[in-house]
């Protein structure tokens, strides 16, 4: 019973890993218990993904780590090579420490040795990482040098407003009612909090500006890569990272796409109109559940048409489908997943459907949504994506690895609104380029993306 238990901190984790080793065992359970200095004297929490590319710099100058990676490769993943290379890291400070003839205590020495490794993975390790590392007395915060997943600070109060306790995570969502976002952490930093007396310490920010920016030719001081896929799909609306509200800006996105096809689609636009001029009722808006819910919504307000949840989730269904493994369990997910309750089937009858999802990816669930749908016979199906095609690979944690499987890669996207059967397929992909621009200045990671 965990409501008995005593601790000055608590830590849960949830990941699902995108690279390496694979296994549904308890050593792979987060939090890691490792031991570092002494028996089992460091527990890892790691968000993200860090694949073979941005391990080279470390392989190069750590021959050792890359000989453990090799021999390794098929029964680890990144988790494990992080706490072999801080063991690495660990001898290396060592000596230095021995050859300068440091005279410390040992408290001191675990505790700057420790910080020193921490600075040498950021600076070494571009992305992607976000990663709390919980000794005795100290939780160590570490975040990539590009900020590519969330990480954010919170602080508790109870009912007379006095700070109680310090709130650590990756969606501000799963902070309870009394706690207030105080920051995210800075990209490229290294901060501890300490367990006793919840002081706070900032002790390393990495220079961004001695990246090279995207084009190759300068240097930038504003040259993160936040990850847009976390906005358009993963993190829940009530969420606010970056110092962006996931709601917001998917509020945005479905004005965004109504711009898109009056500026880019005029034939399909001037086609609405004039229907809605005729009989407005004709045209349903609705959501692909739950990431696209927001999106549609918002364009059928401000389009001026009504909005319909005919398409719903049971709610007894866990999973998210494109991460599921393979295309029959796909499939299968699909068929478990979504449902159109009686009622709305008599709506949906000889109607203009207007479909929005979040985007495509192997173009899985839309194939069989549509084909159920078609099936309570609409008069028309249009489908809208609030994100550009995705036609590369992602290797920073989200689960499109291969990019044979990506749809628009195998069809154009004529192709492709043929094989699907449907009257319109509109990707929003010109626009999203000026919503990247009007938020804090923030810089997104489009790698997937056709921008």
């Amino acid at each position: 019973d965990l409501k008995s238990q005593e601790s000055l901190v608590w830590f849960g984790h949830t990941r699902y890993s995108t690279s390496g080793y694979k296994l549904d065992t308890l050593g792979f359970t987060q939090p890691l218990q490792y031991s570092l200095f002494n028996l089992d004297d460091l527990c890892i929490l790691f968000n993200g993904n860090i694949p073979e590319c941005e391990w080279n710099s470390a392989f190069e100058l750590y021959p050792t780590l890359k000989q453990y990676y090799n021999n390794n490769r098929e029964v680890i993943n990144d988790s494990f090579l992080i706490l072999e290379f801080f063991k690495i890291l660990k001898t290396e400070q060592y000596e230095t420490r021995k050859k300068h003839k440091h005279q410390e205590n040992s408290k001191d020495v675990f505790n700057k040795i420790l910080q020193n490794i921490l600075i040498r993975f950021i600076e070494l390790v571009d992305r992607a990482f976000s990663m709390a590392i919980i000794t005795e007395h100290t939780t160590w915060i570490l975040r990539d040098k590009y900020g590519v997943r969330p990480l954010t600070l919170g602080k508790y109060y109870n009912e007379s407003d006095s700070l109680t306790s310090l709130v650590i995570g990756s969606e501000s969502c799963c902070f309870s009612e009394n706690t207030v976002i105080s920051y995210d952490f800075k990209p490229g930093t290294l901060s501890t909090i300490c367990h006793k007396t919840q002081t706070i310490k900032h002790l390393y920010d990495y220079d961004l500006s001695i990246c090279s920016s995207s084009s190759g030719n300068e240097k930038s001081s504003n040259n993160v890569k936040h990850c847009l896929f976390e906005y358009l799909y993963f993190m829940r609306p009530e969420t606010t990272a970056n110092k962006i509200n996931v709601e917001e800006f998917r509020i945005e996105l479905g004005k965004l796409l109504i711009k898109e096809i009056k500026e880019y689609h005029q034939d399909l636009y001037n086609y609405f109109e004039s229907e809605k001029l005729h009989n407005k009722a004709n045209i349903v808006v609705c959501g692909i559940p739950k990431s696209g819910i927001i999106q549609a919504e918002s364009f059928a307000k401000y389009f001026g048409v009504q909005y319909l949840q005919f398409i719903k989730q049971r709610k007894d269904y866990p999973h998210r489908t494109f991460i599921l493994e393979n295309q029959d369990k796909r499939v299968l997910g699909c068929k478990n997943k979504y449902f159109i309750q009686e009622s709305d089937q008599n709506i949906i009858k000889n109607k203009i459907l207007i479909m929005v999802d979040d985007s495509i990816v192997r173009g899985n669930t839309i194939k069989y949504l549509i084909e159920f749908v078609k099936s309570y016979q609409p008069k028309a199906i249009h489908f809208m994506v609030s994100a550009p095609p995705i036609v590369n690979i992602c290797k920073y944690g989200v689960d499109f690895p291969n990019i044979e499987e990506l749809i628009i890669n195998k069809k154009t996207i004529p192709e492709f609104q043929e094989y699907l059967d449907i009257d319109s397929l509109v990707y929003l992909k010109n626009n999203i380029l000026k919503k990247k621009e009007d938020l804090n200045k923030n810089t997104f990671c489009m790698d997937c993306f056709t921008i």
